[in-house]
């Protein structure tokens, strides 16, 4: 490995099959040269004419790598000072103090989440504000005898076979698609609308209306002029 010149770290050559390219791995870094490294050409050809296609490397096979993801990075105590504050102050982690937090996507069953260093119940209280609950679901009907249900639109809906139910009643409610929209797509639909329901007979009959306005006008001002004459 003479002609990498600068490259003195261990490399490893990885091949899945014999071409023109040679790769270059270190560790996570890859590294693609387009033109083949003098001295290294036998070397591919031999990995090539391995069945396992496997990277080789004499002097890291031996080394243990560990792959498990640093899930204490994710949350950066040390650098951002939390760790040696708390070992100067180990009271001072908020016991005592009630916050609230305004979300928009909370995991109340999050392990985190569940108590706090003194042993309490950390989320003391939570309001869902998704949405949740608007719909009026007081009405309680049964099953007809045809194994359906009939929904406040008159819609027939059918309650699967598999669908345990004691009590045999069911809660039903309605709640119009358009409610739950975005505020660009009920834009989208209302200019779809206006443009192709409401404007096709709107502007014919707005321009009718207008033309006979315009020959009402006209017929009163040709009797307001006539009676100001013989006035």
């Amino acid at each position: 490995m003479k002609k990498l010149g600068r490259i003195s770290y261990h490399i490893l050559l990885y091949r899945t099959k014999y071409t023109k390219t040679t790769t270059l791995q270190r560790m996570t870094s890859t590294v693609t040269v387009v033109s083949v490294l003098p001295e290294s050409e036998k070397m591919f050809q031999h990995l090539y004419e391995r069945k396992n296609n496997s990277i080789e490397s004499s002097k890291m096979e031996d080394v243990p790598i560990d792959c498990d993801f640093p899930v204490w990075g994710l949350l950066p105590k040390k650098e951002t000072g939390v760790v040696s504050f708390l070992n100067k102050y180990p009271k001072y982690d908020g016991r005592g103090t009630v916050i609230a937090i305004f979300d928009s996507g909370v995991d109340p069953a999050a392990p985190g989440l569940q108590v706090t260093s003194t042993g309490e119940t950390k989320v003391i209280e939570r309001f869902d504000c998704s949405g949740s609950g608007d719909v009026d679901t007081s009405t309680v009907i049964k099953k007809d005898t045809d194994g359906c249900i009939t929904g406040l639109t008159g819609r027939k809906l059918k309650v699967p076979e598999t669908w345990k139910n004691p009590s045999g009643e069911y809660r039903i409610g309605v709640l119009y698609p358009f409610s739950m929209y975005p505020s660009k797509v009920k834009e989208r639909i209302q200019e779809y609308r206006k443009e192709h329901i409401w404007d096709v007979g709107h502007k014919p009959a707005f321009a009718e209306a207008n033309k006979k306005l315009q020959e009402f006008e006209s017929e009163v001002g040709k009797y307001r002029d006539l009676h100001h004459q013989n006035g």
